[in-house]
């Protein structure tokens, strides 16, 4: 991530066989979880769908599933490059979320 909001920082960190993951956390406890993993035929993935409402947008000519909770998190999940990858929000708005995804190498 090349962007993340003012006032966050790392509280967890990981690389664990073909997936990598991150959270930060800010003053008032709003949450950031940054996950990749690698996809591979042996591999499940749970994805999570009890959402209050989902719509999709392009960013970085990738298809996001923007999912949002009633707890007022945000969900966002796409495939790239053979990975998937998840970006999970409290407290923040579509757009800086969308600019958090447009900041991954």
């Amino acid at each position: 991530l090349t962007y993340v909001p003012e006032g966050y920082e790392i509280i967890d960190q990981a690389e664990q066989n073909d997936s990598y993951w991150v959270e930060f956390e800010n003053s008032s406890g709003e949450l950031i979880a940054y996950t990749v993993w690698v996809i591979s035929d042996s591999a499940g993935y749970l994805l999570d769908t009890e959402f209050v409402s989902i719509e999709y947008v392009t960013v970085r000519d990738q298809k996001i599933q923007i999912g949002y909770k009633e707890d007022g998190m945000i969900c966002c999940s796409w495939q790239e490059d053979g990975s998937m990858y998840f970006l999970d929000a409290t407290g923040l708005e579509k757009e800086e979320v969308i600019q958090m995804i447009r900041g991954i190498e």
